[in-house]
């Protein structure tokens, strides 16, 4: 599993009030099966802040 974020795209994670999430299984490199992304509304704009790549799509690797 590779996670990339950064502190201040945390912190606007975490002050966020809303949250979304997407998966997409198109773009992701050969050696992962999804690529996994949170965002946050930022100033009335929904932005990425966290991208996963990851293994597999099962309940346990989500958490």
């Amino acid at each position: 599993i590779l996670i990339f974020a950064t502190e201040r795209n945390l912190s606007c994670l975490a002050q966020a009030t809303t949250w979304f999430a997407d998966g997409t299984f198109k773009v992701t490199p050969a050696q992962f099966y999804l690529l996994y992304t949170e965002h946050a509304r930022v100033n009335g704009v929904v932005k990425p802040m966290v991208y996963r790549l990851l293994p597999n799509k099962s309940e346990a690797t989500l958490k």
